[in-house]
């Protein structure tokens, strides 16, 4: 009973983001090599290819050997300390809301589909292998926007100090934007960072017609 208490509390959101953890954890133990790899700061402790790959990365090298669950395994892998920290965070204030609305199991249904949906389009435009829970980030907060229209996004400006609220109309489709123009730029030849820009892509215009679904038929 105890325990059945316990995970009653525990939010799909929350598990999310212990899940990546642990997933980001044992991808260093399985390359101990990433602790004291030379790296960039936006490439810290970041695990090797061999490592991802063991633990379930993605893209069209692996569903060609029938690896369809990487699908959904690889939104739970990260390639770096600031990509798994700065994804979590983003969760931590876009999750808890939709999930709220959607009840654990929808939250997690629909999460798991806006990962694989942003992988398949990823996959539909690079060949490169992909890794991460941006995607289905991006999914949730494409869903947030529908269901929330007129919230506010409470950011810290660095410049100043300051806490300032910023509409999320402009928060989410300022980085909707970014991602659109960045991925026509390396369509036409730019460098991508390796950043999976048409996987968050795919990922905000599902959640938000996900969520725009769900008002329509008032669900």
């Amino acid at each position: 009973p105890g325990l059945g208490r316990l995970i009653g509390r525990v939010s799909v959101a929350k598990a999310i983001t212990l899940v990546c953890g642990a997933a980001f954890l044992v991808a260093l133990a399985l390359d101990p090599a990433a602790l004291t790899r030379p790296r960039g700061l936006f490439n810290m402790l970041s695990p090797s290819s061999a490592a991802l790959d063991a633990l379930g990365m993605t893209g069209s090298y692996a569903l060609a050997r029938g690896r369809w669950w990487t699908l959904l395994t690889a939104i739970y892998l990260h390639g770096g300390l600031l990509h798994v920290a700065f994804n979590m965070l983003a969760l931590w204030v876009f999750g808890p809301p939709v999930e709220s609305r959607l009840k654990r199991f929808g939250f997690l249904g629909f999460y798991l589909m806006a990962g694989a949906v942003a992988n398949i389009a990823h996959m539909m435009v690079s060949p490169a292998p992909v890794i991460g829970a941006s995607g289905a980030i991006a999914g949730v907060t494409g869903a947030f926007l529908a269901l929330f229209p007129r919230s506010n996004v409470i950011c810290f400006y660095l410049f100043t100090g300051s806490v300032i609220a910023v509409s999320s109309l402009w928060f989410i489709g300022l980085y909707f934007v970014i991602n659109v123009f960045s991925q026509f730029s390396a369509m036409l030849g730019g460098h991508d960072r390796g950043i999976a820009y048409m996987a968050h892509i795919a990922g905000y215009v599902y959640g938000f017609a996900f969520g725009f679904a769900l008002l329509a038929l008032k669900v």
